[in-house]
């Protein structure tokens, strides 16, 4: 967003603004989506009005998240859910190179498996 993103709401009772147009107006929004919502990214970018959050809001770095906005679920980019692998034993350091029942190596390609979704 650019420009200046004037105060919203304002607090009478200690003097301050707590929250500036910009949050106000994404918070109203993504207060009405529900988990299972098929509302697009670009459609939160379609509810700010230059005159409401006296600024220009922009999506313009394609280098960081290189999906169209159009095709972009809400809920895919605020949210997230990540397998989870729970063991019940000592994991082995990844570096391992034996296995005393076969398990380390099983247990490592499960571990490798895993870090393999992350987004780094």
């Amino acid at each position: 967003s650019s420009g200046i993103n004037a105060e919203y709401g304002g607090d009478h009772e200690i003097g301050v603004y707590v929250i500036d147009r910009w949050t106000y107006f994404t918070l109203d929004f993504l207060e009405k989506v529900q988990p299972n919502s098929r509302s697009k990214l670009s459609q939160l970018f379609n509810v700010f009005s230059t005159a409401d959050i006296r600024s220009t809001p922009q999506y313009s770095n394609p280098k960081l998240f290189k999906r169209p906005i159009n095709d972009v679920l809400i809920t895919d980019f605020f949210g997230s859910v990540r397998q989870t692998i729970l063991f019940d034993q000592k994991v082995a350091p990844l570096n391992a190179t034996t296995a005393d029942d076969g398990k380390t190596s099983q247990i490592v390609e499960a571990v490798l498996e895993a870090v393999s979704q992350l987004p780094f």
